[in-house]
């Protein structure tokens, strides 16, 4: 789950959050350990820009919880909503008035948590945000994104296994998914060298570095939580693997056999017997 925000530095930009300490407020104010537990009990994961299950690329958790906005202690999140305070009002945050959060209504969770989303934001910062429902699911958000014009979102997104996939195409000012008018040169030079680099671990250091960069520098998506996913298994069911999102049981067919030399299969059969 992440939100994404228009940071366009343009003359003619219509956004109020081109101002790196607004979104910074922001990234601040919402406890996502907090947001976490209301949306999915104690199944998920803090998440940074490449999110923790895609663990060759992630940032370690135990480092992104030293980082702003991820730390853990009652003092350090006491010491992250000052932070936002200090920032929103020294970047008059409270003449910015009501801002409009357009918000996808699928999953259902996700339009159920948003009230939560806005008293977080209304109790940090005094922040109003009016939501903005998208009914049809993410028509008028990618609609939007495309033509760059939305100012706040709120969004599910399912995921890729490469740093490249969850990079360039948002950062990169030419990024096809950089809705956000975001241009940084520098940003730009290190998401070309990863795209350039066949080391592993010297790509590996660069998406480090460009994950850092994106969350001191840029916060133009924030990156919330992610869903733990959590279904049985037997251990005579062989090859079958979770999806990060429906529409995958025509794999099943194919893929998926039962091992009827597992012990735990033939004590099936004798429950089914008896």
């Amino acid at each position: 789950m992440n939100s994404r925000l228009l940071v366009d530095h343009s003359p003619a930009a219509q956004t109020p959050l081109r101002d790196a300490r607004l979104r910074r407020a922001i990234h601040l104010a919402i406890d996502r350990t907090r947001f976490g537990r209301q949306m999915f009990q104690r199944w998920f994961y803090l998440v940074g820009p490449v999110p923790a299950p895609i663990e060759r690329w992630a940032l370690p958790l135990a480092e992104l919880t030293k980082k702003p906005g991820y730390r853990l202690s009652a003092q350090e999140r006491q010491e992250d909503i000052a932070e936002a305070k200090r920032l929103w009002n020294a970047a008059a945050g409270p003449d910015l008035g009501p801002i409009t959060v357009t918000y996808a209504g699928e999953p259902p969770w996700l339009k159920d948590a948003f009230p939560q989303f806005q008293e977080m934001l209304r109790e940090t910062l005094g922040l109003e945000v009016k939501g903005d429902i998208d009914i049809t699911g993410y028509v008028e958000l990618a609609q939007g994104s495309l033509e760059k014009r939305l100012v706040f979102t709120l969004n599910y997104d399912n995921g890729w296994n490469d740093l490249d996939d969850w990079v360039y195409p948002y950062f990169h000012s030419q990024g096809p998914k950089n809705s956000f008018n975001l241009s940084d040169p520098e940003l730009d030079t290190m998401l070309e060298n990863q795209r350039a680099e066949f080391d592993y671990d010297r790509r590996h250091q660069i998406g480090i570095d460009i994950q850092h960069y994106l969350l001191d520098n840029v916060l133009a998506r924030l990156d919330w939580v992610a869903q733990k996913s959590l279904a049985p298994a037997w251990p005579y069911l062989k090859n079958h693997y979770l999806q990060p999102w429906f529409g995958y049981l025509y794999l099943f067919l194919p893929n998926i056999w039962l091992d009827s030399t597992d012990p735990t299969f033939s004590s099936k059969i004798a429950e089914r017997e008896t």
